[in-house]
Formats: C-alpha cells, sequence, structure tokens
C-alpha cells in the first residue's frame, strides 16, 4: 500500500469553536524507500475550484511550512504503519514536550494574524499563515493540503503521496464580545456578527456605533455596535468617498509630549552628547516625519486617495485648524470643548489627534454627540445615531477628539519592561526614535480606524479566541498595537479593506507583503535554532521580544490525536 496521509477526525474540517482539535497521521508503505530515507512533509493552501471560491482565489498552491527530517521503513510492522517520519534534524528532542518548536520545522510566517493549529507526529504545531485570511480570496473555506517527499538527489524530490484537500470553514455568524465597554457596567459590549478567518476573526460586515434605549420608561443609554451589510435587506447607504478627502490634523501637543528631554536622554545614551537639545530637536524633527508619512501610507495602501495628515502648526492645516480652534481650546494640556453642549460639527473625513496623558489607555477614538431626540430603525435595530445618513455624508457632532497618551507612548521608547533601555549612541538612539514613530503612526491609524467602522479583532464568546489570545499583531486594527507591535510596517488587514471597498468605494491594495516574515534561508532550516530565528525576526521589525499568544504557551499537555509518551501518535519515529 502507499504512504497514507489523513487528517483528523476523518478527513472533515473542525465545524467547533475548538479549532486545535485537528491532527494529521501517516501511515502506510513504500517499497522503494530504505530504512532511513531523507525527505520532508509541506503543507500547503490549494486553490478552490468550487463554487465556494473567492472572487480572487489563488489559481497556484501557497506554500505554509514545511517539515524536513526522514522517513523510516519498519518492515516488521503492519503495512497500514510501516512508514514513520522524523523531524528532529539538528539533535533529538523528546517530542513529549509539544512545543512545536523543532528544528526541521519551517514555516513560511513566523507570526501573523491568523494560524492553523493541528497535531503531526506526536506535537501539536501553530502554524501562521503567511497570507491574509478574507472572503475575497479565500470564499468559504481554507483548503489545506499535504505533500510527502522525499530526496531525490541533487536537490530533488519525488512524491510519495499527498492528503485529501482539507476545507477548514472560514465564514459564520457568531455572537462577540468587543474591546468597547459598557460605561455603566464596566461590561464588554456584545454583539451578532459574520466573522472571517480560521482561529483569530475579523468582521466581515461595517460595525455602526450607536446608543440604545435600555429602560421602557425612559431613555437610558448604553453604546451598542450593530453589524451592518452592505447590500440586501437591512442595509444602510454609504457616501462613496471622494478622493482627497481624508483629513487627518495632528495636533502640537501631541509631538511635544513624544518627544523626550535633554534630561533623560543623558542618562540613555551612553556616548556623551555634545548638544543633547540638538539631539532632541532631532528626535522631534524624525517624529514629526515619519508619523505623518506612516499614517498617510496606510490609509493610501488601503485605497483612500489623497489621504493627509498634516501637523496643526503646517500651512496644510491652517484653514481646518482656525475651524477647530474656534470650537476647541486647549486646557491643562488637552483639547476641550470650549461649550461642552456644543458639538464641533465636521466632515465625515475629517479627524483630530492630540495628547492626553490623563488617560489610561495608549488611545481613545473619537466620541460624537447623538441626537436623543430621534430614534432611526438600522439595520433593523432602533437607536439612536450620531452620524448621518448616508453614512459618510454631511457632518458628525465630534465631541472629542482622538486622543494618545504621549506620556506611555515616550515611555515604550525610552522603557523596557520597567527598565530603562540604554543606547549605544546618538544614532543608535535616532534609529529607535524612527521605528517608535512608525508605530506611533501605526496608532493613530488604528484610532481613525475605529472611527471608521472598524473594532479590534473580536473574542469569539464560546471558545477563547480573542485577539488578544490568539494572535501576535501584524495588522493595524489588532488589540495590542499599542504594546509595540510586530513590525514598523503593518497594514490594514486584507478583510478590512474588503470591507472598506464596499462601503466607502475605495480600490485598495490587495499586494500585501507584511505576513512574508521569514527570517532565514531555505539551506539554515536544519542548523538555525529557533532562538536564532526569534531573534532575526525581533531584528527585522525593530522588537525587543514576542508577544506570544495565549494557545501558543500552553501545548506543554497532550494535544488532541497525540499519545501520551512513550508511545506516539500513529507515523511518528520513535
Amino acid at each position: 500500500m502507499p504512504v497514507n496521509l489523513q487528517w483528523k477526525p476523518n478527513n472533515q474540517p473542525v465545524i467547533s469553536d475548538t479549532p486545535e482539535r485537528l491532527g494529521l497521521e501517516l501511515g502506510g508503505d513504500d517499497d522503494s524507500l530504505g530504512a532511513n530515507a531523507p525527505g520532508r512533509v509541506r503543507l500547503v493552501e490549494v486553490p478552490d475550484t468550487s463554487t465556494n471560491k473567492g472572487e480572487n482565489e489563488n489559481q497556484q498552491p501557497r506554500l505554509i511550512a514545511t517539515f524536513h527530517g526522514a522517513f523510516f521503513r519498519d518492515i516488521s510492522a503492519p503495512a497500514a504503519s510501516r512508514i514513520t517520519f522524523d523531524i528532529f534534524i539538528k539533535t533529538a528532542v523528546n517530542p513529549k514536550n509539544h512545543d512545536g518548536q523543532v528544528e526541521g520545522f519551517d514555516p513560511e510566517c513566523m507570526f501573523g494574524v491568523d494560524a492553523f493549529i493541528f497535531t503531526f507526529v506526536n506535537r501539536r504545531f501553530v502554524v501562521w499563515l503567511p497570507f491574509q485570511v478574507d472572503s475575497r480570496s479565500e470564499g468559504k473555506f481554507l483548503d489545506l493540503q499535504v505533500i510527502a517527499e522525499a530526496e531525490a538527489g541533487a536537490g530533488s524530490f519525488r512524491e510519495l503521496g499527498r492528503s485529501n484537500v482539507l476545507s477548514l470553514g472560514i465564514r459564520r455568524k457568531h455572537r462577540v464580545a468587543s474591546t468597547s465597554k459598557d460605561q455603566t457596567t464596566g461590561q464588554s459590549v456584545v454583539y451578532t456578527a459574520k466573522l472571517v478567518g480560521n482561529v483569530v476573526t475579523h468582521p466581515e460586515e461595517y460595525l455602526l456605533l450607536v446608543q440604545s434605549q435600555t429602560s421602557p420608561t425612559q431613555v437610558v443609554a448604553t453604546p451598542a455596535l450593530i453589524s451592518l451589510p452592505v447590500s440586501g435587506p437591512g442595509a444602510v447607504p454609504f457616501q462613496p468617498y471622494a478622493a482627497n478627502s481624508l483629513f487627518i490634523m495632528l495636533a502640537a501637543n501631541l509631538l511635544d509630549a513624544l518627544t523626550p528631554p535633554a534630561a533623560k536622554l543623558t542618562s540613555r545614551i551612553q556616548a556623551a552628547l555634545a548638544n543633547p537639545e540638538a539631539t532632541v530637536a532631532k528626535a522631534k524633527a524624525s517624529m514629526k516625519r515619519k508619523i505623518a508619512a506612516t499614517v498617510v501610507e496606510m490609509f493610501i495602501d488601503a485605497g483612500f486617495m489623497g489621504a493627509r495628515a498634516p501637523w496643526q502648526d503646517e500651512a496644510a492645516a491652517s484653514v481646518f485648524n482656525a475651524a477647530f480652534t474656534a470650537v476647541f481650546v486647549r486646557r491643562q494640556g488637552v483639547w476641550k470643548l470650549g461649550n461642552p453642549q456644543g458639538a464641533f460639527a465636521t466632515s465625515y473625513w475629517n479627524f483630530v489627534v492630540g495628547d492626553d496623558s490623563s488617560i489610561n489607555e495608549a488611545g481613545l477614538g473619537e466620541e460624537y454627540q447623538f441626537d436623543m431626540n430621534t430614534k432611526r430603525s438600522v439595520g433593523g435595530v432602533s437607536a439612536f445615531l450620531a452620524l448621518p445618513i448616508p453614512i459618510g455624508g454631511g457632518n458628525k457632532p465630534l465631541r472629542e477628539t482622538i486622543r494618545l497618551n504621549g506620556a506611555r507612548l515616550q515611555d515604550v521608547l525610552l522603557n523596557f519592561s520597567g527598565s530603562a533601555r540604554s543606547f549605544k549612541d546618538e544614532a543608535e538612539f535616532l534609529t529607535a526614535v524612527d521605528r517608535h514613530a512608525a508605530h506611533v503612526g501605526i496608532i493613530v491609524a488604528h484610532e481613525v480606524g475605529h472611527a471608521l467602522g472598524l473594532m479590534h479583532t473580536p473574542h469569539v464568546e464560546s471558545g477563547d479566541y480573542s485577539e488578544a489570545n490568539g494572535s501576535p499583531v501584524l495588522a493595524v486594527m489588532s488589540e495590542g498595537v499599542d504594546s509595540g507591535g510586530f513590525g514598523t510596517g503593518m497594514k490594514f488587514a486584507t478583510q478590512t479593506k474588503v470591507m472598506w471597498a464596499s462601503t466607502f468605494g475605495v480600490t485598495p491594495n490587495f499586494v500585501d507583503n507584511t505576513l512574508q516574515n521569514k527570517t532565514w534561508q531555505p539551506s539554515e532550516v536544519k542548523t538555525l535554532a529557533w532562538q536564532d530565528r526569534k531573534n532575526r525576526f525581533n531584528a527585522l521589525h525593530g522588537e525587543k521580544g514576542m508577544r506570544a499568544p495565549l494557545f501558543a504557551s500552553f501545548p506543554l499537555n497532550v494535544p488532541p490525536f497525540a499519545v501520551a509518551w512513550p508511545k506516539a501518535q500513529k507515523g511518528t519515529k520513535i
């Protein structure tokens, strides 16, 4: 019988909220193999050719990960289990730990925004996908296949066998808990949404923040989120985006709060500074340039042509700033309404980002003044609506600007895990400033994204698969970007771009390489330790450490379809 690769359970996709309950078994026989034959097992995503395929389904197989090792043939074993596989190349590692970080495991993506979890040769692997999982390119399913190959000399391989295609459903409707809190109860706002993703999900529909009435006898407003389809029953009209409309004014007090004073630099930069004040000026100029450029780049990539992000003291902001300062006044370093009852009426596409060191979070989004005299039916829900219909048209009643905690963000630059960071010289410090400014730009875009109907990656209620527990961050709307994030080249997730293309008629760039974060060459995988791979990843992305997902941190127990040591899952070389 041939080499046999079987998905568990029964070659069927997982339909529950326990996506880690999946395995792959190796068995069968191949009399062309010797007792020890070098080879590999490749995990690929294949194109869907059915009616369930995405409208832009990739027509070529995409490599996700490779397991390098050797096939072993035991002629004394039953034919159904004669072939086993060992992926431990560099050193023999006892597989009872189930940690998934073994020398022969060669994932294409070190960390991403969604993952595929399965058990193979008695280990539980968290395999990050080197592409975005979205409805546009994947349709209804993520189609996975595994191929076993033996070395055939001169760098070539011959196929031994391949699995059936496993179709993991990536679109579902679910109750989710958002990271927005009800200010009265302190509880997360819960809503029902259509979701896209395998482990870590993104909303498929535009989300509208409203105030709902919770008392039948009097108006008691509590925040609510409504998922809005962009067509069909329940759809709400959207004003198409016009080029050059997106305007984000960056307040001068934000730049002041982000810039560290000279007194803090002299103790952190090892080489003596000839002119500390000049170093501060360089840092401030670098942040001013980089923050604005990062914000503009991300929104243009998302399709908002002509997006602008001038600073408050620049000529490009003068007209808008005059209107803004006529309504908002600066009190104790924070921009507040001069008349708390008189909201700032400004275009839907206008945003202001300022400093507020009194907030506990890294950033807070806009706050609107709701019309509590008029209830509307929105998406089949009766609620008070702050924004005009069609969404995107007319003015929004702004009560609070977007606020970032400049002091907290400055602390991220100067300290790490509670200890002062040390920089070799001015050049090393300014390199750190440049990367930090890109992180701040990501946070600015993150908060603007909230104002444009986006939430953090949601927590699926019946499974602990929130963004915080499920993913490090490589997308702008991830919850953890305020704590550093992963990478300075983040973009909005492809599913976000799909949604914005539908709602606002923008034309995003769908060629996104931000998840292509492999940091080693193919020839290195047999010798490069996991810790070295992590160090390279951190250096590439300007990070000090990884924000490990929760489900990757507790694989020490025996995972599904594995067998407690010293026995092992079928196909495992012992």
